[in-house]
C-alpha cells in the first residue's frame, strides 16, 4: 500500500516550496474542466477565501504547472484578478 510519503516523494512534491504573488496568464492548468455554475455560487466569504488562499503550482521552465486550485483560479479570474497566491514547488 502506498503512504502518502512514498507518493509525494514520487510526485517530488517534498521539495521545499516558496509562497509567492503569481500572473494568472503564467499558469498551465492541463486543459482541466471546471463547471461555471459552481463559480457563480459564491458568497462573500468564499470570495475572500479564494484571496488568502494559496493554489498549488509546480515550476516548469517560466511557467507554473497547475497542481491543486483550479476552482480558485477561476473564481479569481471572475472577481477580476489577474495574479493569485500561490505554494511553488520546484
Amino acid at each position: 500500500m502506498n503512504t502518502i510519503k512514498d507518493i509525494l516523494d514520487r510526485a517530488n512534491l517534498r521539495r521545499a516550496s516558496e509562497v509567492a504573488v503569481i500572473k494568472i496568464d503564467e499558469i498551465d492548468t492541463a486543459n482541466r474542466q471546471l463547471f461555471p455554475e459552481e463559480v457563480a455560487k459564491l458568497g462573500d466569504w468564499d470570495k475572500m477565501c479564494i484571496r488568502l488562499t494559496p493554489i498549488t503550482v509546480r515550476r516548469v521552465g517560466d511557467r507554473y504547472m497547475l497542481i491543486d486550485g483550479l476552482f480558485r483560479i477561476e473564481a479569481m479570474k471572475k472577481l477580476g484578478g489577474t495574479e493569485i497566491i500561490a505554494r511553488i514547488f520546484s
